[in-house]
């Protein structure tokens, strides 16, 4: 057997001559001394560490070294040891207070850790900024988080002062651990503790600048990620944290100017009760950027009390987006049948509805003469000469026709009240409908209608929805519709079908695929909406030519999305949306969005003055203009 020997007062001494003291260097393995700090250290699961000063403000930071003992009789107690550097402000609170709460978090919070370690000012909340949700403690002031895995309470009982760092000692007065994993952790007993397969383990750093690698159980490596923080040094100070987000193109100078100055004035005042606002703006900013263009882990224990009091709306969205969820989602329906009745659709719409094929369906648009959308529609094409138009606006609709239509051949009718439709929509919709129909529906293609049966009740099916999902609407006659609800809950069990009884079938479920109602066109254009497929140049309708006056002219506004970090926000249709303090647009749509777990909205801006990745101002909060669809963008859900 042989071994190597180092010497490791030799090459600490060495590296504080070379480098300056950075840490980074400290522990970098074998690259800059042949020697790894591993071998001192083994891997130890990562966690945070979050204390609290005296005027109530948190701090939080990612820890990887220190380790749990039980004390010997008389006075059994299970303790744990770390150290933290002086500098730290955990270590300055934990001097003031003597308490702290020990997370141990998973693998999925990587993301997160990585933003609790940024160097964000002190009192300003990293667990906030990162998007986490505090879980009450009970016996200290500290509070746990409710994504780790365990937190567990602790005061301190002994202190050493060992050079630049502090060692601390702290009983362990309390513990809790989340449900799933106790479950988890009774059937599979030999299993390591704390349900350590999902636990992070650092277990190198590398790169330039430095940044950590970590390590599951399952030995995959998951790498830091590399879009926050400074981008020359392992931490850096918050001026080049900031400046290394405008390289990034994540802000700009006037917007980075704007949070140095907050950092300034909250460090002249650090206190959450006078200086609440500079807090929460800073706050705010911070988040906007660590979380630029990703999804934020929220538990639903944070949930405001308007989204605690609707959990019957969770239900439904879940129903729709993981199994399959039904309700009757019948809109106005005019049919239109003769000989003309394409041609004149032709000219009302700015889709080419003759072109449409029987057993076919167009979303289109109905202009006014200035070009500006005035309904948005679906046309059926059910045989030669007849077509359904579905609408929620078929007084308007029916007047305009009447008022442009001359000598064509053809008839309009309401029938809504012949018609009823129900939307089956879900990953299960296809299965479901396939046990309750007479012909299978596998090779029923998006947008298409054909005729078909359940039981002996005659309906058509229709490849098509609002919900981002697969999913199918069934057309019956009125006096059919309770006999097709329980043929669609005679599979309840077996598909997980549900009736959706909630507002989600027009809020968060269509919002966060992106899709529009008349709200958010109103006095647009198909241009401005992303709608430009739709328009058929190569014929006449209502309206063409202001519209390619506009094209011609240049697109000035966009019909954008966006998301906001806070997890609380008041925000309305109509609200002023602002960009470095300047006007930009207005908002037109504002909900939750359960699958993204974030608040969104959608926005009409001035593209001089905004674009998609400008941070924004709302009612005074901070927001991201994003693009309008929040999930799926390939469309592979509605592809099935």
């Amino acid at each position: 057997m042989s071994f190597t020997y180092f010497d490791v007062q030799e090459i600490f001494a060495e590296t504080e001559r070379e480098q300056k003291g950075d840490f980074a260097e400290c522990l970098e393995t074998y690259e800059t001394t042949g020697f790894s700090h591993r071998w001192i250290q083994p891997p130890v699961a990562c966690y945070f560490v979050t204390t609290m000063d005296k005027k109530g403000n948190v701090n939080c930071t990612p820890v990887s070294m220190g380790t749990a003992f039980q004390s010997a009789p008389p006075n059994m107690r299970w303790c744990y040891a770390f150290a933290m550097n002086n500098d730290r402000d955990g270590r300055k609170n934990l001097d003031e207070t003597g308490e702290c709460v020990i997370s141990y978090y998973p693998y999925e919070l990587l993301r997160e850790s990585e933003i609790i370690g940024l160097p964000v000012p002190k009192g300003i909340n990293e667990i906030d900024v990162a998007g986490l949700t505090p879980l009450p403690s009970k016996k200290v002031k500290p509070y746990g988080i409710a994504e780790c895995v365990s937190n567990l309470e602790a005061k301190v009982i002994e202190t050493i002062r060992v050079d630049g760092s502090t060692l601390y000692v702290f009983e362990i007065v309390e513990v809790s651990v989340r449900d799933e994993y106790m479950e988890r952790d009774k059937v599979t007993p030999h299993e390591p503790g704390l349900g350590a397969a999902d636990l992070l383990f650092e277990v190198s750093i590398k790169g330039n600048p430095p940044r950590l690698n970590y390590m599951r159980m399952d030995k995959t490596i998951y790498p830091t990620p590399d879009d926050i923080g400074c981008d020359a040094r392992w931490i850096g100070t918050f001026e080049e944290w900031m400046d290394s987000e405008e390289r990034r193109g994540k802000i700009n100078a006037a917007t980075k100017e704007r949070i140095l100055q907050l950092n300034r004035e909250w460090k002249n005042n650090p206190d959450p009760d006078s200086n609440a606002k500079v807090k929460e703006e800073l706050t705010d900013y911070l988040k906007l950027i660590c979380w630029h263009g990703k999804e934020c882990k929220k538990q639903p224990v944070k949930k405001n009390p308007q989204i605690m009091a609707i959990s019957e709306k969770q239900k439904d969205h879940e129903a729709i987006r993981n199994k399959v969820g039904y309700y009757d989602f019948t809109h106005k329906l005019l049919k239109v049948t003769g000989k003309d009745a394409a041609e004149f659709l032709d000219k009302m719409f700015v889709a080419n509805i003759s072109k449409a094929r029987t057993g076919t369906a167009k979303y289109t648009t109905m202009l006014n003469e200035d070009g500006k959308i005035i309904d948005d529609v679906i046309v059926f094409h059910i045989d030669a000469d007849t077509y359904w138009i579905s609408t929620l606006y078929i007084d308007e609709l029916i007047a305009w026709f009447d008022q442009h239509r001359s000598f064509e051949d053809m008839t309009y009718t309401e029938i809504t009240d012949d018609v009823t439709m129900y939307a089956v929509q879900g990953p299960n919709s296809r299965e479901l409908m396939n046990k309750i129909l007479k012909n299978p529906v596998n090779d029923l293609k998006h947008f298409h209608i054909e005729d078909n049966q359940i039981d002996a009740m005659r309906v058509k099916i229709a490849r098509s929805g609002y919900t981002g999902e697969l999913g199918y609407e069934i057309y019956c006659v009125p006096s059919d519709a309770e006999r097709i609800e329980r043929s669609l809950e005679k599979y309840d069990q077996e598909y997980g079908v549900r009736k959706i009884k909630t507002d989600v079938i027009v809020t968060s479920i269509p919002r966060e695929k992106g899709y529009v109602l008349m709200s958010d066109l109103e006095g647009t254009n198909p241009l401005e909406t992303g709608f430009d497929w739709t328009v058929d140049w190569e014929k006449d309708f209502i309206g063409k030519e202001a519209l390619q006056r506009d094209k011609e002219k240049g697109v000035g506004r966009k019909l954008v999305g966006f998301i906001v970090p806070k997890t609380s926000a008041n925000i309305q249709a109509g609200d002023e949306i602002k960009v470095n303090g300047i006007s930009a647009g207005r908002v037109t749509m504002f909900t939750y969005a359960y699958t993204i777990g974030q608040n969104i909205g959608f926005a009409l801006i001035d593209t001089d003055k905004a674009q998609v990745g400008d941070l924004a101002v709302v009612a005074e909060t901070g927001v991201i203009l994003t693009e309008r669809c929040f999930y799926d963008v390939s469309n592979s859900r509605v592809k099935g």
